[in-house]
C-alpha cells in the first residue's frame, strides 16, 4: 500500500536515532539534565543570598546614618564687647544628638580684628 500524502516519507528504523528522542517524541537536547537543574537552583539560591546581604547592608547603613542625626535646639548671638558691645560677638549653637546627648558650640569673634577664635565645649 502506497501513501498518497506527498509530505510522508517512509523511514526505516535504522535511520532513526532512538536515543535522541524521549518518550514524548521531543529531542532530548532540548531537555535539561538533572545536574543543570541543580546548578540552576544553586545559582538562584546564591542570587537570593546576595540580594539578602545587600538589603541587610542597606538597612545597617540607614540605621547608622540615623544614629548620626543632629537636631539644633537653640541659636543665639550676643554682643559682649567691654567698651563697645558691638565690637565683639559670641554665637552659640545648642544641639542634640540622636542618642540624647546635648552639646554646645561657641564662636567668639571681634568685628575690628581679622582674628577668629572658636571654642567648642
Amino acid at each position: 500500500m502506497t501513501s498518497t500524502n506527498p509530505s510522508f516519507s517512509p523511514t526505516s528504523l535504522d535511520s532513526v536515532d532512538l536515543l535522541s528522542f524521549d518518550q514524548r517524541g521531543s529531542n532530548s537536547e532540548e531537555l535539561q539534565s538533572p545536574s543543570s537543574n541543580l546548578e540552576q537552583i544553586i545559582d538562584e539560591r546564591q542570587v537570593q543570598q546576595q540580594q539578602q546581604q545587600q538589603q541587610q547592608q542597606t538597612e545597617e547603613s540607614v540605621e547608622k546614618a540615623a544614629a548620626d542625626i543632629i537636631y539644633q535646639i537653640d541659636f543665639d548671638v550676643e554682643h559682649v564687647g567691654k567698651n563697645k558691645p558691638q565690637s565683639k560677638r559670641v554665637a552659640i549653637w545648642r544641639y542634640q544628638m540622636n542618642n540624647g546627648s546635648e552639646h554646645e558650640t561657641k564662636l567668639i569673634w571681634s568685628t575690628h580684628r581679622k582674628v577668629l577664635v572658636c571654642v567648642v565645649l
